[in-house]
């Protein structure tokens, strides 16, 4: 969520700094071409975004995306996230020793589009994926429990226990529900 946010406020302070440019010319008859024309686009939620992860599907399971994560960086998974952005992507953080590294995979194709790495890791926050419950079965509780379009899912760790963070909106109105990974049973909502 963060980096959507950070993506967001980089595009906007990208687009409110275009600076207005006319033509400075004492020439008139060379002002048509001095004009330089500055246009910014905006673009309207396409019907993927409406949608939202409860029909869109990956055709990449999440387990594969983190084994090709795994070959390419190494390291044991602190979080697993599936979220949509102009394409369907799995962001997989991995630490092994302090080093994190940030690997996103495209969940369509099952390629490495990104790479981050940072020296800030914590061995105390891995994850155990053994016996958690797949996706849509956390996806159907958090949406039991707060109905709406799921906008993203996060496998993590919170308070000791692994649980899926499930971001849901519905209109204007945001809610996270945290699944337990292990049961199914929805810790909390928080909207």
């Amino acid at each position: 969520m963060e980096r959507r946010a950070v993506k967001i406020a980089i595009a906007t302070a990208a687009l409110m700094a275009i600076p207005l440019v006319g033509a400075c010319s004492n020439d008139s008859a060379d002002t048509a071409a001095n004009t330089v024309t500055v246009s910014a686009s905006v673009t309207q939620p396409s019907v993927q975004d409406s949608v939202g992860l409860t029909t869109l599907k990956p055709k990449v399971a999440w387990r594969d995306a983190l084994a090709t994560a795994k070959k390419e960086a190494g390291g044991e998974p602190t979080s697993i996230r599936l979220s949509h952005d102009n394409r369907l992507v799995y962001e997989i953080e991995l630490v092994s020793g302090t080093q994190e590294t940030s690997i996103d995979v495209d969940a369509t194709s099952g390629t490495v589009f990104q790479r981050d790495v940072d020296h800030d890791g914590d061995m105390s926050e891995v994850i155990d994926l053994d016996g958690i419950i797949e996706p849509d079965r956390a996806i159907a509780a958090a949406v039991k429990a707060s109905p709406g379009r799921i906008v993203e899912w996060t496998i993590e760790r919170d308070k000791g226990r692994v649980v899926y963070d499930v971001e849901i909106r519905d209109g204007s109105r945001s809610v996270d529900v945290t699944v337990d990974a292990k049961t199914g049973q929805v810790i909390e909502t928080d909207d």
